[in-house]
């Protein structure tokens, strides 16, 4: 995967934005690659708490120290079949966003007039849980190839943080 282009809408809150919406043509020329962003996997609770941390000024601070004016996509694997993606956008540190799409190109097609992604990771829904709980290491998950990444590795190492805020987040709620 190229980093291309991805990105949310033109909508820009501190909010999850949903921001696909199949339309016919594309749901039965893809009928068994297609899904939508409703259709859920254990992943989304990981981002719904970003948001809340995110929505924390104090929590947002700090990661927008940690992992700087970038934008970061995630591409999450489940059901066999289905991938969700999640865009992770701190390109606008007043109001970072966070946007979820039911595909790759819907990702791509949404942030064409954006700053390209600083780096994709594509990673299981299992293993992504994983990571954010502790259980897997990304240094671990990455050389055994349960995670890919394709940009910039200093900022995918930055992502650790990210991802240990929000499991410590989760424990103290």
């Amino acid at each position: 995967l190229a980093a291309e282009p991805v990105t949310p809408t033109a909508k820009t809150t501190n909010t999850i934005i949903p921001t696909d919406t199949n339309n016919e043509n594309e749901n039965e020329n893809n009928s068994n690659n297609s899904n939508n962003t409703s259709d859920p996997c254990e992943s989304d609770i990981i981002f719904s708490t970003l948001q809340d941390v995110l929505n924390d000024s104090k929590n947002k601070d700090e990661l927008l120290k940690t992992v700087g004016t970038r934008a970061v996509q995630f591409v999450i694997t489940y059901n066999n079949n289905k991938t969700k993606v999640w865009i992770i956008d701190f390109c606008n540190p007043e109001q970072p966003n966070i946007s979820c799409f039911n595909s790759l190109n819907n990702a791509t097609i949404s942030r064409h007039d954006l700053k390209s992604v600083d780096v994709i990771l594509t990673v299981s829904d299992e293993n992504f849980l994983k990571l954010c709980s502790g259980d897997l290491s990304v240094e671990w998950a990455y050389a055994t190839s349960k995670i890919t990444v394709d940009g910039s590795m200093g900022v995918a190492m930055k992502l650790k943080n990210l991802l240990n805020s929000v499991d410590k987040y989760m424990k103290n709620k």
